[in-house]
């Protein structure tokens, strides 16, 4: 096929059109985001009317300043498993093992059980933070112990003590 208009007439053929193309399609994201912006004005509005009413009736029910009252957001859970299981599998893992565990051991482990993400750098810190979150609050009730790392790696062993008595606020 012969390009009658010469390719420098082509190109921006072709650009205009690409260009007309995105066009469209930021007009369409535009609609798509008024509307979206409509829902969430009447939605800010419902919730400001609750709150005047709330205001109300802990003014009426009490001298609290309700303006000292900070928001709290509600965010969910980011596993679907049930709360404290990932506290009761690290605790099983460390009664089972009946002695010394390394912190990698136990990563390895709760990676495979949680499906906990290690694809990114991040994912991994995140996922190394959660399990050893745990295991300082433990250490600090008392329920295991920290035995000195190994020069070479300076990884965390850790170890249950028999002699722990889990407390009401559970462990």
């Amino acid at each position: 096929m012969a390009n009658h208009v010469g390719p420098k007439v082509s190109r921006l053929i072709k650009e205009r059109a690409y260009t007309a193309g995105h066009c469209a399609l930021l007009r369409s994201r535009r609609v798509r985001l008024q509307e979206e912006l409509s829902r969430l004005d009447q939605e800010l509005l419902q919730v400001e009317t609750r709150i005047v009413e709330l205001d109300g009736k802990i003014t009426a029910a009490s001298a609290i300043d309700t303006s000292h009252i900070k928001p709290i957001r509600s965010t969910p859970r980011r596993q679907e498993a049930r709360h404290g299981a990932f506290r009761r599998e690290l605790v099983r893992i460390l009664k089972e093992a009946g002695g010394p565990v390394s912190s990698g051991a136990l990563l390895q482990h709760m990676v495979a059980v949680f499906n906990l993400p290690m694809s990114t750098t991040k994912e991994r810190n995140r996922s190394r933070e959660l399990v050893r979150r745990p295991l300082n609050v433990f250490k600090a009730k008392g329920a295991v112990v920290r035995l000195p790392s190994t020069p070479d790696t300076l990884e965390g062993i850790w170890c249950w003590t028999d002699n722990y008595v889990a407390d009401d606020s559970g462990a």
